[in-house]
């Protein structure tokens, strides 16, 4: 494994610098060029991000197809017609079903993971549906809430308790068990009662229909962690358990993320969103610091809490992200310092900056592990998505959406600086 003193050396000054380079994205812009109004990028649309599925094996459609018969079976139990005394109530049943069933008759469309996260909530909107109506009809089911939601506990045990992180490879364990990881947090969270069932059901419609798919959403996402598990071990025949591994490897990483941060970045207590370093921050600038210093904030003692809570795989992703969120923090600092980052956006260089950052995170895609490299890029992912979401919506400002791509070139870039060290700490 590389050292800590390795991984440094590897975000040097020279490696800083370059991404630094990578946030003056001006595009070749000239005087012609100079200013932008909102409505100038009206009707643009940036490209859309490539995809990759994290996974190393093909999901079978089992899973998704099993979320689905649930959830149709729970609307058929919903009259079209509801007879309900409460009007309200009765259209918005009514309204109800017809919005869960187009859900269920639109094809998915998306990576494997998100298809099976979004016929899962089909699933679980259907049996809000089917708890709404069950309560508003005159029946009250807190006994089967109950059953449910014991038999939701005993399930997540009996697959918690079986999980010894059995894989190919660590790399392969981080990239199949952390979304376990997360669907069992979901799971246990959902199987406590965060509302209970009402005592008086007829006049808590709403309340009664939440607890119905609280219940059905820690069921169903119990079977997709199990599913997933099961799958993927099929077509390993030979895996063998990285539980120790893991918990070696995330304590190296997790003390080079703390002696990198401390040595590398001071986040000051009160950041000021005017200046920094006495350098008075354009729009651009103000909008990147932010990004960088929120993000890695966010990040905090994440690391040491998903390994707290027995979720290794997560804790490793979160590594790799917070390393490169270090360096993507110094790029910005550094951008801000040389002056490499405009001072105002033109069309040019907001379009050019969306070319780059999708080019940023294609590149990923091209390395030794791009499934691990996709994943740990979630933060530069979202950054893109959301500047293309304020697009959409028409409510934005120009500098906030060209800093937004910015930032999501910078911290793909940083993610292929900290990938190879996160494999290396894994002894992969």
């Amino acid at each position: 494994m590389k050292s800590r003193r390795q991984f440094l050396g590897s975000l040097g000054l020279g490696a800083v610098a370059g991404l630094a380079g990578c946030l003056s994205l001006d595009g070749g812009s000239d005087d012609s060029d100079s200013g932008i109004e909102a409505e100038d990028l009206q009707g643009w649309e940036p490209d859309t991000l490539p995809t990759q599925t994290v996974l190393p094996f093909d999901l079978a459609p089992d899973l998704q197809e099993a979320h689905q018969t649930r959830a149709s079976a729970l609307v058929e139990s919903v009259p079209a017609d509801p007879s309900i005394p409460n009007g309200h109530i009765a259209q918005q049943i009514t309204t109800d079903r017809e919005h869960v069933r187009s859900r269920l008759e639109t094809e998915p469309d998306g990576r494997p993971l998100e298809t099976l996260e979004n016929r899962q909530r089909t699933r679980t909107s259907a049996a809000e549906l089917y708890g709404a109506y069950r309560a508003a009809t005159g029946n009250d089911d807190g006994g089967a809430v109950s059953r449910r939601r014991r038999e939701s506990r005993e399930a997540w045990s009996s697959v918690s308790t079986a999980i010894e992180y059995e894989a190919s490879t660590p790399v392969e364990a981080v990239l199949v068990y952390a979304p376990i990881e997360r669907r069992l947090e979901q799971a246990r969270h959902e199987s406590e009662p965060q509302e209970a069932y009402p005592d008086r059901p007829l006049s808590n419609v709403e309340q009664a229909g939440n607890a119905f798919e609280a219940v059905e959403t820690a069921i169903a996402t119990v079977e997709s962690a199990r599913g997933i598990r099961n799958q993927y071990l099929e077509t390993r025949p030979n895996a063998s358990p990285q539980w120790n591994r893991l918990l070696r490897s995330l304590r190296d990483l997790e003390i080079s993320v703390s002696r990198t941060q401390s040595e590398r970045v001071d986040l000051p207590e009160n950041p000021s969103m005017d200046e920094f370093d006495g350098i008075e921050l354009s729009d651009i600038q103000r909008e990147l610091l932010h990004t960088a210093d929120r993000e890695l904030r966010y990040r905090g003692d994440s690391i040491r809490n998903r390994e707290t809570n027995g979720q290794p795989a997560f804790a490793v992703l979160e590594a790799g992200r917070t390393l490169a969120g270090i360096a993507a923090y110094e790029a910005v600092a550094e951008g801000i310092r040389d002056g490499t980052i405009p001072d105002a956006s033109t069309e040019t260089s907001v379009k050019t900056a969306a070319e780059t950052a999708v080019t940023a995170i294609e590149t990923l895609l091209d390395g030794d592990y791009p499934r691990l490299g996709f994943a740990v890029a979630r933060p530069a992912r979202i950054a893109y998505e959301s500047a293309v979401r304020r697009l959409d919506d028409g409510y934005y400002d120009v500098e906030g959406i060209e800093a937004q791509f910015r930032f999501a070139t910078v911290s793909a870039h940083a993610v292929a600086e900290a990938v190879p060290f996160v494999v290396s700490a894994l002894g992969d």
